[in-house]
């Protein structure tokens, strides 16, 4: 079992974006001192509290202040993006450090509709699946092939994975031969959590060294439960439902609602326990294990949910100092 870690560049307070920014390299270079496998990198807009709007950026400045860990983007959100021009940025990427970038890719707008607009703008819009099939075709392309192919090229592709909340985005992923991540910490739905592991292995199509499926939980280990209770947030977040089809899950309601009203369409606010598991060592050992103990599942990914960079370290030491860690961990 992989231990990983999603950073979102948290705000805390009035510091502002530098202060975040410099706690993301902190906790790079102690995932990368400590033995974690992988750090994600979350891509959010016009949120006043996080700031990672960019992991194509971060990712090259933590590659070079790391010297083991996997870089990931966690992920680039592709309805913005064209894909020839992500497969040619992680590219360069990967021949900048082969073997350490990974392609985290996301089907959520990550904002508020108005920054999803601005991001577009001018742009026509196509169905997500078209444009992933297109983004993976041109890392797959060679030399010989008929243009456009992606330069430059490495001995391997970037490997590319999928993240979603939904079995439906695990049938994707599948059906695309490539790994799927499962955001329980968006979905907080441990049933819709099993049935993405089993329709994921029933659609799974092509190379089995790409099989793999990783869950993304939100977790605060703290030494005493009061005090990880006190470092949550909010125990709750908000989905917001848009003409009955589009969601977003965010983590107030104040957003929720700006959200939603933004959209110049119907909306639904559906408020549901935010699944973030708090508590001791012990405690978070206990709360983990159906996660890692889950047939299928391949890497544990750990977001904290919290802004105190001092009491984010401390929850990565203590599940570092954990049985999942020291028995289950391996950095192959």
């Amino acid at each position: 079992m992989k231990i990983s870690i999603l950073d979102q560049s948290p705000i805390e307070g009035k510091e502002g974006a530098a202060k975040a920014f410099k706690n993301t390299v902190r906790l790079a270079q102690y995932a990368d001192r400590a033995g974690f496998h992988r750090y994600w990198l979350s891509e959010h807009h016009g949120f006043n509290d996080l700031a990672g709007s960019a992991p194509e950026v971060l990712i090259p400045y933590l590659l070079a202040k790391t010297k083991r860990i996997r870089i990931a983007s966690g992920g680039v959100l592709i309805q913005h993006y064209s894909p020839y021009k992500i497969a040619e940025t992680f590219q360069v990427l990967a021949s900048l450090e082969q073997g350490r970038v990974d392609l985290g890719i996301g089907k959520s707008p990550g904002g508020l509709p108005a920054h999803t607009e601005a991001l577009q703008r001018g742009k026509e819009k196509e169905p997500f699946i078209k444009k992933f099939t297109e983004l993976l075709q041109f890392l797959e392309k060679s030399h010989d092939e008929k243009e456009p192919f992606v330069l430059p090229r490495t001995e391997k592709a970037v490997p590319v994975y999928l993240l979603g909340s939904s079995a439906k985005s695990a049938a994707v992923a599948g059906t695309s031969g490539v790994p799927f991540v499962f955001a329980y910490f968006v979905s907080s739905d441990f049933e819709e959590f099993k049935r993405a592991i089993a329709v994921y292995q029933a659609h799974f199509v092509g190379d089995e060294q790409k099989k793999s499926f990783s869950v993304a939980v939100g977790v605060i280990a703290a030494d005493t439960d009061e005090e990880a209770k006190a470092l949550l947030t909010s125990p709750y977040c908000y989905r917001v439902t848009v003409n009955g089809q589009q969601t977003i899950t965010v983590h107030n309601e104040e957003d929720a609602i700006l959200y939603g009203e933004t959209s110049g369409n119907v909306y639904h606010i559906e408020k549901i326990e935010s699944g973030t598991i708090y508590g001791t060592q012990a405690v978070i050992e206990e709360k983990l294990a159906p996660f890692v103990q889950e047939e299928g599942v391949d890497e544990l990914i750990v977001h904290t949910p919290t802004a105190n960079y001092d009491a984010r370290l401390h929850s990565l030491q203590l599940i570092k100092q954990s049985v999942l860690f020291t028995e289950k961990t391996t950095s192959a």
